[in-house]
């Protein structure tokens, strides 16, 4: 049996401590308010990612296309472009999953704590829950982000190594960018919801839906 907590038991303790009406709809209410505050910011995120990488990839085609005069050679400044929004789109998935999606999810698990207590409350957060599997979300969410710096980072890489006439440099190239891919891929992919959360979904499917007609 898991050890870890995940609170369904206290709420649904008979000794838990309960709240009128008025308070648990005002508390309902702030975090209805906390949720859309951290989603609005999650969705500026993912705007800005968007706009990131069409603007990397059209300034990588402007590039290729247009007759530009550089100091550096055009393989090494797509190169670099790919590289560096490779690295800007990372760290915006950083944000987004690791930090603010972790902050939404925290107030929703406070409104499904809620759902469970005060049954007459509209079960809109739980049926959320045990209707998807935990972590479907976030997975995929993670996965836009993959394939967006995986290609930025192609591009980048592909450049590399068409700037280098030698077959060592070729090969580290390609060997760095393989080895840097599958870290930074499995770490995205891996990043879902904790565990706990995981055991609350278990726990809520388990005591819901048996009592589903």
């Amino acid at each position: 049996m898991n050890s870890r907590s995940t609170g369904l038991d206290f709420v649904s303790a008979p000794d838990a401590p309960q709240l009128d009406a008025e308070k648990v709809l005002k508390l309902i209410d702030q975090i209805s308010e906390q949720e859309r505050h951290f989603n609005g910011i999650e969705t500026q995120y993912r705007l800005l990612a968007s706009t990131w990488l069409l603007a990397s990839l059209g300034a990588i085609g402007y590039i290729l296309q247009g007759d530009l005069t550089t100091v550096v050679d055009k393989k090494i400044l797509i190169g670099s472009i790919g590289l560096v929004a490779n690295i800007g789109i990372y760290l915006l998935w950083l944000l987004d999953i690791k930090v603010y999606h972790r902050l939404l999810h925290s107030a929703f698990k406070q409104g499904i704590y809620l759902e469970i207590k005060y049954d007459w409350l509209p079960r809109t957060r739980i049926d959320m829950l045990i209707g998807h599997q935990a972590g479907d979300v976030t997975r995929s969410t993670s996965l836009y982000y993959v394939c967006s710096t995986t290609l930025l980072g192609l591009i980048g890489a592909i450049s590399f190594v068409f700037n280098f006439n030698e077959t060592l440099p070729r090969l580290l190239v390609i060997i760095a960018f393989v080895i840097l891919s599958v870290i930074q891929i499995s770490f995205m992919i891996r990043s879902g919801v904790s565990s706990t959360t995981r055991l609350l979904a278990d726990e809520l499917r388990a005591k819901y839906e048996t009592r589903a007609p």
